[in-house]
């Protein structure tokens, strides 16, 4: 946004910023960011349903009553 508002002011900046890479250094990283979030967001849903999985058969169970892991 600051690039856009500074190209008021600056003319020409613009044409700088991508004769410099700027602009491609940007999107490259928008795309990075993308690709994490969507990496976050199946290990959320993946989270959600193995917790939903597991909470099925212990919500009623007594916590003293689990065996521990050998």
């Amino acid at each position: 946004m600051s690039i856009v508002r500074r190209e008021r002011f600056a003319d020409g900046l613009l044409g700088k910023l991508l004769d410099d890479g700027t602009i491609v250094h940007i999107l490259l990283r928008l795309e990075q960011v993308k690709e994490e979030t969507i990496d976050r967001f199946k290990g959320a849903i993946f989270g959600l349903a193995v917790g939903d999985a597991m909470g099925v058969p212990l919500e009623f169970t007594d916590p003293n009553s689990l065996q521990p892991c050998k």
